[in-house]
């Protein structure tokens, strides 16, 4: 038989009967299919949303440290800065090492201190005032004419025009101090009025007094500390009944880290060697009896700006009408800066003395040719006298500087080694030849110099005459040092000017130089043995003394 006719001849495979389950799998699979399909087209044609436009009414006006704020409508947390916009809803974040403050539009103002976390909130009446928020860590706030609301979980205070409160949170609830002003509190089903140098505690369970025997004075709620140098000093101030106290220093709100704890006599004491940072401090009895409520304190170093321009040695160019622009980096914060312009490194006499409300001064010819300094630093009343910022030197020039030479191209001359070798003998050709060139007659030896005379007798003579007899003689010249060369370096005539500075550097960048002369004539003969390669460059200077530019450097 064949073989496709054993093939043909084989039993066939019974077929499978198909089940309840394969007819659930599919349908199954044919439903996810479709939502699959359905749910691609629906996010293909989905239109888009257009952003509801953001009103603000209100402004980060400083913002130390990384401080984030938040969109109300998103859930990212971006880097915040000085001066920016913000809108109903928007919260901020203060981290531990920093400050920020917010400026309504009604003039309104909230200081957030370090470890906070403050929403402002969205209200149906914008003419009963700002509301915000306080989720985490605590604010100092001082209300214009329509007043402010602060909210806790705890209570709600809302503060009359024209006062200042501070509110805190910790574990037990919302600590309230009023500094100037009224206030009305809401909590837990009852409301309690305030009045400046009234302060209370608002928990779970209701509104009550606060409770303590002393109470703090200096630094003031929410204080913050500007000092120049590598620490700063504070004085801290209180009342208290008993003449001695404890006062405490920590980082956190809950004073779980301790950094310092001292007694103190008398209602003050003065503690040095502050690092910059956030602190928060209380004093309480000896034993325990009572403590007052924390207050926060961030001590900050003032920086001065940092000057851009003009740049240290720069020459300002100003002919005629010209304006000149000073730039320096923003302060945060800061309202005023002053600059001072002077021709001596102590600014007792300032050429110029300007109070400017922005990071720059645009100036024409203020004084006459020479060089000066210029500094900078911020006026900001709460920083009382902060440092100035290093002065930069610069050059003023009104008329116009001498031009630069244009550079020739160096003649290089082989000129007569530093030691003469031997003549070779001469053939003899029956007279002179007038085209041969004439060889310079070797240098006479001179003869060695006599023994110095001096009192010494025949034996020293004898011995000494023996000794410098047994000394070797002097080395000979080497015959195959490099000969000298003559390079003589041209340059253009520049009219009006009387002296030429020529320098030769080893670099482009003249951070090397071999050689710097000064000439009144337009040329120089420089004699060197190196053969390293070489850059050369002129400047020009007039009757006046006024030094131009260099010109472009060229290589040897």
């Amino acid at each position: 038989m064949a073989p496709f006719e054993e093939a043909a001849t084989l039993p066939a495979r019974p077929a499978r009967a198909v089940s309840i389950a394969d007819v659930l799998a599919a349908m199954v699979t044919i439903v996810g299919l479709g939502v699959t399909s359905v749910a691609i087209r629906r996010e293909l044609t989905h239109p888009v949303r257009v952003a509801t436009p953001r009103v603000s009414f209100a402004t980060l006006a400083r913002a130390d440290g990384a401080v984030k704020v938040r969109d109300g409508d998103s859930l990212v947390w971006d880097l915040a800065a000085g001066g920016e916009a913000l809108a109903r809803g928007d919260a901020v974040f203060v981290p531990a090492d920093g400050f920020a403050e917010v400026r309504f539009d009604d003039g309104s103002t909230l200081s957030v201190e370090a470890s906070s976390l403050v929403v402002l909130d969205a209200r149906e009446d914008p003419a009963s005032g700002p509301s915000v928020r306080l989720r985490e860590g605590g604010l100092t706030a001082r209300p214009a004419a329509t007043g402010l609301t602060i909210v806790t979980s705890e209570a709600q205070a809302e503060l009359s025009p024209s006062a200042q409160a501070s509110v805190s949170l910790s574990r037990e609830g919302a600590h309230l101090e009023l500094t100037s002003g009224a206030a009305v509190v809401r909590g837990a089903g009852t409301s309690s009025e305030l009045r400046a140098g009234g302060a209370l505690d608002a928990t779970r369970g209701g509104l009550r007094p606060t409770e303590s025997a002393g109470t703090l004075v200096a630094p003031g709620p929410s204080a913050r500390r500007y000092f120049a140098g590598a620490a700063a000093t504070v004085r801290f101030e209180w009342h208290a009944p008993e003449p001695e106290v404890v006062l405490e220093l920590a980082d956190d709100r809950a004073f779980t880290r301790l950094l310092s704890s001292r007694a103190a006599q008398g209602r003050a004491v003065t503690v040095p060697d502050l690092a910059p940072g956030a602190y928060f401090w209380r004093v309480r009895a000896h034993d325990g009896e009572w403590t007052t409520p924390p207050r926060a304190l961030l001590l900050v170093r003032d920086r001065p700006p940092d000057p851009i321009s003009p740049t240290r040695g720069q020459v300002l160019y100003l002919p005629g009408a010209t304006v000149a622009t000073f730039r320096w980096s923003e302060v945060s914060g800061a309202p005023r800066y002053e600059v001072q312009i002077a021709d001596d490194a102590s600014f007792t006499r300032p050429r110029l003395d300007a109070s400017v409300d922005r990071t720059e001064l645009r100036l024409g010819p203020f004084a006459p040719e020479g060089v000066y300094l210029w500094r900078a630093r911020a006026v900001d009343p709460e920083r009382g006298e902060s440092p100035w910022a290093e002065p930069v030197p610069f050059r003023l020039v009104i008329e116009p500087l001498p031009a630069p030479p244009e550079l020739y191209d160096p003649e290089l001359d082989l000129a007569v080694p530093r030691v003469a070798p031997p003549l070779a003998p001469r053939p003899d050709h029956g007279g002179a030849n007038p085209t041969a060139p004439a060889r310079p007659a070797p240098p006479p030896v001179a003869p060695a110099p006599p023994p110095p005379p001096g009192p010494h007798g025949f034996w020293w003579r004898l011995v000494g005459g023996v000794a410098l007899a047994a000394e070797p003689p002097p080395a000979a010249p080497d015959a195959t040092s490099p000969p000298e060369l003559s390079v003589l370096l041209r340059w253009s005539s520049v009219p009006g000017v009387t002296q030429y500075v020529l320098e030769v550097a080893e670099d482009a960048g003249f951070t090397h130089v071999v050689l710097r002369q000064r000439v009144t004539e337009p040329w120089y003969r420089w004699r060197t043995t190196s053969r390293r390669p070489h850059f050369w460059r002129v400047q020009s200077i007039d009757a006046k003394g006024r030094e131009g530019t260099f010109s472009a450097p060229r290589q040897l």
